[in-house]
C-alpha cells in the first residue's frame, strides 16, 4: 500500500505542478496585458500633462510678451517725465531770469523817475 500511496502523491504532485504551470502561463497574459493597460494609462496622462504644459506656457508667452511690452512704455513714459522736468527747470530758470531782468530794469526805472522827481 506504501508504494501506491507514493505513486498517487507523486501523481497528484504532477497534476498540481502541471495546473500551476498553466495557471502561470494563463496569468502570465494577464498580467502584462495589466501592465500595459496601465503604462497606457499613464502615458495618456504624462500626454494630457505635457497638452496642459503647452497651454500654461503659451498663456506664460503672452503675459511676459504683455509685460515686455508695459516696461517699455513705462520706461518711455519715465523718459518723458524726467525730460519735462529737465524742460521745467530750464523754463523756471528762464523765467526767473526775466523776472530778474524786468526787476533790475524796474528797479532802474524807479531810481530814473525817482531822481527826476527829486530834482
Amino acid at each position: 500500500k506504501s508504494w501506491r500511496k507514493v505513486l498517487r502523491q507523486s501523481r497528484y504532485s504532477l497534476i498540481y505542478h502541471s495546473v500551476l504551470q498553466y495557471c502561470d502561463e494563463s496569468l502570465k497574459h494577464f498580467f502584462f496585458q495589466a501592465q500595459n493597460d496601465l503604462l497606457n494609462a499613464h502615458v495618456k496622462t504624462l500626454e494630457a500633462c505635457k497638452f496642459d504644459l503647452s497651454n500654461k506656457m503659451a498663456k506664460l508667452e503672452q503675459e511676459k510678451t504683455f509685460l515686455v511690452v508695459q516696461n517699455k512704455d513705462l520706461e518711455e513714459r519715465a523718459d518723458l517725465a524726467k525730460d519735462l522736468e529737465k524742460w521745467d527747470i530750464k523754463n523756471l530758470q528762464s523765467v526767473m531770469q526775466s523776472n530778474l531782468e524786468l526787476a533790475s530794469k524796474f528797479d532802474q526805472f524807479l531810481k530814473k523817475h525817482v531822481q527826476t522827481n527829486i530834482s
